[in-house]
């Protein structure tokens, strides 16, 4: 019998007026990727339209061996990247998120 792995995927739609410059924006993103992958340890993008100062989407993925623990995950990537937008002025517009098993794929 072979192992069952789980997989989660959130995605992430921000919104901000307090960024001026791109490298504002940048310099966020890449804060927040970085916590993520130390905290989480998950593969993360950044997949923000071109020359867009405004508009952030950020994209997580992960592994584990059951859903309970790529969900609990999950949340607690919700709730970090949801306090770091709070502390820096940006909006969330939206969550979106799956959580699928291998066998699923």
């Amino acid at each position: 019998m072979t192992a069952r792995g789980w997989i989660g995927y959130l995605k992430v739609d921000l919104l901000s007026s307090s960024f001026q410059t791109l490298k504002d924006r940048r310099s966020w993103i890449r804060s927040t990727l970085d916590q993520a992958r130390g905290k989480f340890n998950v593969s993360v993008g950044d997949l923000s339209p071109d020359g867009a100062v405004t508009r952030v989407t950020l994209c997580f993925a992960l592994a584990g061996s059951s859903s309970s623990d790529v969900e609990g995950r999950l949340g607690s990537l919700r709730s970090l990247v949801s306090r770091m937008a709070e502390d820096h002025g940006l909006e969330v517009l939206d969550f979106w998120e799956e959580v699928l098993c291998d066998d699923d794929i």
